[in-house]
């Protein structure tokens, strides 16, 4: 199962623009601008509800040790990317507030900027005298965020790949979770020895919670739900060249619900046998390593990849999986793939399954 939260808010800091807040900007910035021999950075700040996350595991009866967490931040667009980078994702330590600021603003608004962590009150982020287990940095300018020392994951990219953030948080959700440090959000920002090799003015935007399309960043909390019970089922064999298909499918479900998909198989040729019943209702069950996944009809874009987590199921009457409409956005299509792995070889189905998130 793949549930898919949304941040309360989000901005950038901006160590060029120490006093500029972008609480309602459409952007989030990773940035390297280059003067002479120094630099500045600009670094996203990201909050999500510690209560949301709670009620996911409350709705579906699973603790913090059964959950796997992913950061997801989809690029606008990057310019002067070096060919190899590092960018880090850390526990923010010290309340923000998020401010209603744009970056084209010419005049000053309250909320969370590179110097402070709420600019109506004028707290600042700590520069010095760290609290236990929290440290800061900057750069040129004092600021830019404080975070717990112990709480840095991170993501290497490379040449010629996906520059998509998909940074697995796991560690840091469930500090958040067993109350070992407070939920102050996450902060995202080039790796400081990183950042200090790069030669070159980079800048990397991700779509924020502000954006008007459907590529706003979300945390993934995923878990293995899967259980595997054939009953009197006979198993497909790849000699039956099996046919798959979802039983009882509308081709549309609610946004944000859980919902159950029923899925079929039954020989592409069946055997003749002396029976009143038709052999084209013969349900066979796929292999324990059966799985969906999802993508956007329009542009063939995957939202949900092949995974654990998305193992197909099985019961007396054959296969099923749940999923839930929370990653996906209402009034759009979207379509169900399947891969099977049977003995020495991985069939792959897809038959068209296309659905719509409806209002």
């Amino acid at each position: 199962m793949i549930v898919a939260i949304k941040p309360y808010y989000d901005a950038t800091l901006y160590e060029a623009y120490p006093d500029k807040n972008t609480g309602l900007d459409e952007i989030l910035e990773i940035q390297k601008t280059i003067s002479g021999s120094s630099y500045a950075e600009s670094r996203p700040i990201l909050y999500f509800n510690t209560e949301d996350i709670t009620r996911v595991l409350a709705a579906n009866a699973v603790s913090a040790s059964q959950i796997s967490c992913s950061l997801i931040m989809n690029t606008v667009q990057m310019s002067e990317v070096p060919l190899a980078y590092n960018i880090q994702v850390l526990a923010v330590s010290g309340s923000w507030t998020n401010g209603t600021g744009k970056f084209a603003d010419t005049e000053l608004s309250g909320g969370v900027t590179w110097a402070y962590r709420a600019g109506e009150s004028d707290i600042l982020w700590r520069t010095s005298s760290f609290t236990a287990g929290t440290t800061g940095s900057y750069n040129v300018s004092p600021g830019g965020g404080n975070w717990y020392t112990g709480s840095v994951v991170s993501q290497s990219f490379s040449f010629k790949q996906n520059n998509d953030l998909n940074v697995n948080v796991t560690s840091i959700v469930r500090s958040w979770l067993t109350g070992s440090i407070y939920n102050d959000g996450l902060l995202v920002k080039l790796n400081n020895v990183n950042a200090a090799d790069i030669l070159t003015p980079t800048n990397i935007q991700f779509y924020s919670s502000d954006t008007h399309t459907v590529y706003g960043p979300s945390l993934f909390i995923q878990w293995a739900n899967n259980v595997f019970t054939t009953g009197s089922l006979s198993p497909a064999t790849v000699n039956d060249i099996p046919v798959v298909y979802l039983h009882g499918f509308r081709g549309e479900f609610k946004p944000d619900v859980t919902t159950r998909c029923f899925v079929r198989s039954r020989p592409m040729y069946p055997r003749k046998t002396f029976t009143q019943n038709s052999s084209y209702i013969t349900v066979l069950y796929l292999p324990a390593n059966s799985y969906y996944r999802i993508l956007d009809a329009h542009t063939n874009e995957v939202i949900i990849d092949y995974s654990e987590f998305t193992k197909l199921s099985c019961d007396g009457e054959g296969n099923y999986f749940d999923f839930s409409t929370t990653p996906l956005y209402p009034e759009r299509f979207y379509r169900f793939e399947f891969k099977a792995e049977f003995t020495g070889s991985t069939l792959y189905y897809d038959n068209d399954f296309i659905f719509k998130i409806v209002n």
